[in-house]
Order: structure tokens, then sequence, then C-alpha cells
């Protein structure tokens, strides 16, 4: 089976991002493996181990294939799955009946190899979260309210992070540029600063919901785009939720199956 890649530089990591076709109508698997091996063989400070991948997740491909192809013969293990970006305006649930399926059984896949090496982005944070007590989800929480992606193109525009590019283009049309402005002043210019005051409402379900805490609306895993609806702005579950909701009762099972007490999952739970 092969898959069809791109590779990107990114600071000292290399991701394997997914991509159909170049503008040639031609596969870049090849090409993507070719640099992959030329960095995992590199001798450069800082490379060592350094090389990842992005995987968005396709509902109605097997997991467990696509993870062992990852681990087994790219011998990846900082692995990083991304849900297709969709929008309550733009989502299809016919199209994604099988994400739980496949979120549950990459999971598995995942914990089955019993290495701590192999980390799944994802996975760690929500166990982090779902086992670490009230102490991890303050820590989290602070270091998740104070992280800020942004993208500068080629030509020096800034914008916000790439996934609200399709839903919100007028964010990425701001006229900020790294030649004549600085970061502070994109990061509080209106159309951002309002776009992110609006994400912080969240639907009265979530505020309620007992794994509120832990999926943050379903922004844990993923974007608030999930949230969006032109009708209801920010003010909706993510068209994840039922997905994320099986997950976290998969995960809290395996984590019971392990000894981890119930009381302390409990601290970080809604039960009122």
């Amino acid at each position: 089976m092969k898959y069809r890649l791109a590779s990107a530089l990114t600071g000292q990591n290399i991701y394997m991002t997914p991509i159909e076709l170049t503008t040639r109508k031609k596969g870049t698997y090849d090409q993507s493996i070719k640099g992959l091996r030329l960095i995992q063989d590199s001798d450069l400070p800082g490379l060592e181990n350094s090389a990842g991948v992005i995987c968005v997740i396709d509902p109605d491909a097997d997991a467990r294939t696509i993870f062992n192809h990852f681990v087994d013969d790219l011998q990846l293990k900082s692995l990083h799955y991304i849900l297709p970006i969709e929008d309550h305006d733009t989502f299809n649930k016919e199209k994604y009946t099988r994400m739980t399926k496949y979120l549950c059984d990459l999971f598995d896949a995942w914990v089955e190899r019993k290495n701590p090496e192999i980390q799944i982005r994802y996975f760690f944070r929500l166990l982090s979260r779902l086992t670490g007590g009230k102490r991890t989800k303050i820590i989290t929480d602070r270091i998740l309210s104070e992280t800020f992606a942004f993208t500068v193109a080629s030509n020096g525009d800034i914008g916000p992070a790439d996934d609200l590019r399709n839903t919100f283009p007028q964010l990425f049309r701001t006229n900020n540029n790294v030649f004549d402005r600085q970061l502070k002043d994109f990061i509080h210019s209106p159309s951002l600063s309002n776009h992110f005051l609006a994400t912080q409402e969240r639907h009265e379900e979530c505020l309620s919901c007992c794994w509120g805490n832990i999926c943050d609306g379903g922004d844990i895993l993923g974007s608030e785009t999930f949230r969006y609806s032109r009708q209801n702005s920010f003010k909706n579950k993510s068209v994840y939720c039922t997905s994320i909701e099986e997950l976290l009762t998969h995960m809290t099972n395996f984590t019971l199956e392990k000894g981890v007490a119930f009381e302390k999952i409990s601290e970080v739970l809604i039960t009122d």
C-alpha cells in the first residue's frame, strides 16, 4: 500500500503531511520518503529522532495499517493525527460514520505497542488530562491558553493557524506583514481579537457534559472550527462530539483496566 505524502521542514522537526497529488497530478510519496530518509540518516546536531508525521484521518482507511506503516516501515515515533477540518455548515455526518471506530482502533494499536517512545499527540494529551487529576488540568490549561499558532506566508503575510483558512478567510487578509508589522500588532488586531473572544463561547451541553473539562468543547482534539456555524457562531458542540465521547469512554475503560483509580479520573469530570 502506498500513501501520498508531502514533506515540510518545521524548525528542527520534519513532518510528513498528507497531500493527494502535485500540480502535475503525480503522487508525492516517493519524494517524501527520500527526504525523510535523508533526515533520518543525517548526523547533524538536533536532528536526531526529530522526524515525525502529521496524518489527516480518512475514517474509511484502516487505522492499524497506517499506524503500523508509520512505525514499522518508516521507523517514526512522533505521530500527530488530524481530524478533517469541517464546520457545522460543511459537515457530512454520513461521510464520517466510521470516525469513532478509526479513533478507537488507533488508540488500541498505540497502547498495544507498550512503547512509551511512540507518541500520538492527542492521545498523550487526553490521557494526561484524564488521569492526572486537577493539578495536571490546571497546568495543561495554562499551557494551552498561552499557546498561539500563526502562519507566515511566502510573501510575509501573517495569519492565524492554517486550519482556519477555509472557514475564516478574512482572518488571512488583515494587511499584516512581517516586513512592516510586529507580531503583537497582528495578535491585537481587531479582527483577530474579536475572533478569539467569540471562540470562548461554549454550547450549554458542553458546560454540563461529564467530559467538558477534558475535551474543552472538542477543541482539545482539533480546531475551534469544528464548533462553528454561520447561525450560532461558536456556540455549538464539535461536529465530532459523538466520536470524541466514545473515544474518551474507550480510553477511560482502558485506564481503569490498567489500575487507575476512578476517584483520580473523577477529579476532572463534571459530575453535577
